[in-house]
């Protein structure tokens, strides 16, 4: 039994795609996402603080999601009296005690990221934080605040486990689903994010059935249940005289 489950488990994930993490946050089978297309690409960004090194890093932070080739969006700091669509904080507490950092995402029904989103950093954490994790904390962040969701990836950026300082291939992908550029290729692996439909496109495979998909997994349900239902029959030592 205790092998059976993990295999089903895992062979379940295997076939339904939409078992996997997403890359990018979903609402309703909606991206969440801002409201920038290709021809307005535009995103623009505050940060709150009299500390240049900081401020510094921050740029460089918003810096690594624009330079993704295969993304359209593009940034442009603006002065804290501006406010921005992306503002940085830095408070002495955060509502959640555990954290370093959070963003603070809100959407409407369609998944539109209604701006600002604000972006609350701890200052004790940064401050003892190095250069690495203080640039790690900003792009994170800030990578929530354009739709992102966590990743499953140790290193990437948005992992949730283990991030890293630096963009990964990745954190390139997940940014691409969301604002895929068509002036320049996608990242190596992707499948195109159009879809092709007319006369000219071409023909689907067929699909099987609900009543054959649903017919196929109880019958692994069943034959998986009748396998852990045989137990190894115990055995004993002979007894001599």
């Amino acid at each position: 039994m205790n092998t059976i489950l993990p295999l089903s488990a895992a062979l379940l994930l295997a076939v339904i795609p939409s078992a996997a993490a997403s890359p990018i946050n979903e609402w309703r089978g909606n991206p969440i996402r801002l409201d920038i297309s290709e021809s307005a690409p535009e995103v623009t960004w505050s940060i709150s603080t009299s500390d240049a090194a900081l401020e510094a890093l921050a740029a460089q932070a918003v810096a690594q999601w624009e330079d993704v080739d295969s993304a359209y969006i593009t940034f442009r700091q603006v002065p804290v009296a501006e406010g921005g669509d992306i503002r940085f904080e830095i408070l002495d507490s955060l509502s959640n005690s555990y954290a370093g950092g959070q963003a603070l995402v809100s959407w409407d029904a369609e998944g539109v990221i209604q701006t600002p989103c604000s972006i609350e950093l701890l200052a004790a954490a940064l401050d003892d934080g190095d250069s690495d994790y203080r640039r790690m904390l900003l792009t994170h962040e800030f990578g929530h605040c354009l739709g992102l969701a966590h990743s499953v990836v140790n290193g990437a950026v948005m992992s949730y486990r283990q991030p890293g300082p630096d963009l990964t291939f990745d954190d390139r992908y997940a940014l691409t689903l969301a604002y895929p550029s068509t002036d320049a290729s996608l990242p190596l692996g992707c499948a195109s994010l159009s879809a092709r439909t007319g006369p000219d496109a071409p023909p689907r495979a067929p699909r099987g059935t609900g009543a054959t998909e649903v017919g196929f997994w109880l019958f692994f349900v069943w034959f998986g249940h009748r396998l852990s239902r045989v137990r190894a029959r115990p055995h004993s030592l002979a007894r001599t005289a």
